[in-house]
Order: C-alpha cells, then sequence, then structure tokens
C-alpha cells in the first residue's frame, strides 16, 4: 500500500476515534445533566434506575448505600419507595476503599471476578461484564453505582474510566444532595421525641390519601388512638416517665402498621393512623392488634405505672363516594367523625375501638 493511503487510512483511524469519543461525551453530559437537573430523591432515583440504563444499553443498574443508622432507609419510607423495586440496597457498615484502586477509580472486568459479584448478591442474573463505580465525598464513600452488561467485552480490566469517574463523581454529589435535602424536610414534619411524623406531615398526607382513594376508588380508614389516663402517669411519674411512655406506644403502633400505612403523633398523647387500600374489617382489627399490645407490653412493667397503659380508638372508614364539595370538606368531615368515634370509645369506658360511619 502507498504511503500516501496508510496515512489517509490512519487519519480516517483517527477521526473515526475521535467522532467516537465526542459522541461518548456528549451521551455523558446529556446524563450528567439529568442527575443535575433531578427534582429530589424520588426523581433522581428514578434516572438512575431506568433513564440511565436506557441510555447506555445497560442491562442492569443498581445502587449499594451506606446507611449505618438507616436514615436513608426511613427517607425512602416517608416518600413511599420500595428500596428493592429500583435495585437500591444498603451497607450498615462502612465500604472499604482499599477495594478500589486509589480509593477512586472504578472497578472493571469479568462479571465472575469475586470481587464484582459481590456487590450483586441479592441478584440471580448472570452477566457478561460489569463496572462498580465509587460514589465518593470527600474521604468517605458513600455507596457504590454497579452496572452491568450481558456483554463480556463491554467493561474490560485496565479499560480507561475517564467517563465513567466523572459521572460517579456528579452522581455521589447529587445523591448527597438530594438525600440533605429530604433530611431538612423531614426535620419540619418529624416529632422530635418519639420520631415518628408530626401534625403537620399527616394533615398533609390525609388530603393526599383522601384525594387518591376518592380518584383510584379505593378504600381509606383514618384511627384516631388517644391514651387512657395519661396526665395521671405524668403527674404522678413525672414527665420523663411519661416521654418513655410515648416512645414505646409509638413503637407499638408502627409494628402493627405496613411501610405504605401512615402514622402521626397528632399531639400530646393523641396519635392518627391512616390505613390505604384495606377494607372495614382490616382496619378494625389492625385497630384492636394495637389496642391490645399496649397493656400486655413488658417494658411498661418496668416503669412502675400507676395503672396500665390503654388507649381508646376511634376509627371512621372513607365510603366510596362521600357527598363533599371538596377533598379539603372531606377531610375535615372524616376528622370529626373519627374524633366522635373517639369520644364514644372514652364515653363508654375506654379501652375499646368504636366504628363510627362517614
Amino acid at each position: 500500500m502507498h504511503s500516501t493511503d496508510k496515512l489517509r487510512k490512519t487519519l480516517r483511524a483517527y477521526v473515526s476515534n475521535a467522532q467516537h469519543n465526542e459522541e461518548k461525551l456528549q451521551r455523558f453530559n446529556r446524563q450528567e445533566l439529568e442527575f443535575i437537573t433531578s427534582i429530589g430523591l424520588q426523581d433522581l432515583i428514578e434516572v438512575i434506575h431506568n433513564n440511565y440504563r436506557q441510555n447506555f444499553r445497560l442491562d442492569h443498574v443498581s445502587l449499594l448505600l451506606v446507611d449505618e443508622d438507616h436514615e436513608i432507609r426511613h427517607i425512602l419510607r416517608s416518600l413511599q419507595l420500595q428500596a428493592e423495586l429500583f435495585s437500591i440496597s444498603f451497607s450498615e457498615t462502612p465500604i472499604d476503599p482499599s477495594l478500589f484502586s486509589q480509593g477512586e477509580l472504578p472497578i472493571l472486568g469479568s462479571f465472575n471476578n469475586d470481587a464484582i459479584r459481590s456487590f450483586f448478591n441479592n441478584n440471580k442474573e448472570t452477566f457478561g461484564s460489569a463496572a462498580i463505580l465509587p460514589l465518593k465525598r470527600g474521604e468517605q464513600l458513600i455507596g457504590t453505582l454497579n452496572i452491568a452488561s450481558k456483554d463480556a467485552n463491554r467493561f474490560i480490566t485496565g479499560a480507561a474510566t475517564d467517563f465513567l469517574n466523572r459521572l460517579a463523581c456528579i452522581l455521589a454529589v447529587c445523591i448527597e444532595n438530594a438525600i440533605n435535602h429530604e433530611k431538612i424536610k423531614l426535620l419540619g414534619l418529624i416529632d422530635p421525641l418519639t420520631g415518628i411524623h408530626n401534625r403537620r406531615y399527616f394533615e398533609q398526607r390525609l388530603n393526599e390519601e383522601i384525594d387518591n382513594s376518592l380518584r383510584q376508588n379505593d378504600n381509606l380508614g383514618l384511627m384516631i388512638i388517644d391514651l387512657d389516663f395519661f396526665k395521671a402517669i405524668n403527674d404522678n411519674c413525672g414527665h420523663l416517665t411519661g416521654d418513655l411512655v410515648l416512645q414505646e406506644v409509638s413503637s407499638l403502633i408502627r409494628r402493627q402498621l405496613r411501610l405504605s400505612d401512615v402514622l402521626a403523633r397528632y399531639g400530646g398523647e393523641e396519635f392518627v393512623v391512616i390505613i390505604s387500600k384495606s377494607d372495614a374489617r382490616t382496619v378494625y382489627e389492625v385497630a384492636e392488634r394495637i389496642r391490645i399490645s399496649l397493656p400486655e407490653h413488658a417494658e411498661f412493667n418496668k416503669l412502675n405505672l400507676p395503672q396500665p397503659v390503654s388507649a381508646s380508638i376511634g376509627l371512621c372508614m372513607l365510603p366510596q363516594n362521600p357527598i363533599a364539595s371538596s377533598v379539603n370538606s372531606i377531610t375535615k368531615h372524616l376528622l370529626k367523625r373519627a374524633d366522635e368515634a373517639l369520644y364514644k370509645s372514652k364515653q363508654q369506658g375506654r379501652n375499646q375501638t368504636t366504628v363510627i360511619n362517614y
């Protein structure tokens, strides 16, 4: 081949490679922009799980997040996001940075590599190759982004990782910011004593849940739980003991509920629960389990209380077609009727559940 032809061929190869890299850079830039412009943690998670996987034709995308104090899991529950549906797992211990070269470079290679496969413990699929991207903030690994392909040559050990490094850095910032933003939001919606939601959060959610139930023609139940003779506990044992009782009660109630149910401290010794997508009998059974669990709780025996802890409960179900002009008016009426049911429980001797029609 003539030297001029060889030169042309080499130039064409350089141009093709440059064009390929330019297209690749543009795709990564677009993806970074999607991460950065995500609105809130839920939107970011959906972009990672859906858009990123589709945009780069990946067969698997998952997140491993360090969550030693269960804070992130609590945030996801408050957003009603099921981690497993978005391939999110958690580590309760820090990730060893020595797994990654220089503590920050991705691991690339065969899916059968033990170091790589350990990040896919909960996945039963088999892939050809994978990459583990460390999500680093400062000197701390906050998690990893785990991506896999059925193509054994997609991620090769020793390949350049410049684009992946940059993507991991951007994503780590976005995840940290989104989580911190959700924490700040929750601070104003959490009762500091019991760690459950407060009245403000409950009032927002009740409107939303009623609106959803009306549109989807689903069941919804509201219960108000009020501790009996709680003032006697504070008067005889002190407010510190009273606080311990409230903390234990909130924990007991939560154990009887699903992740999708809403529990809040309404004020003082009063709690409220919203249960959606359940019929009246099921909601009543939940209320009774809560009521029965209180006097039987062994921890209360250690507090030398003047009487067993018990609660009166008022329960009202939202009918399928309530007569009202707005969601706000339905909300007010449902609360009023549940409160009337609670008052009947008190009148009839306390420590019982009363159901009242809407």
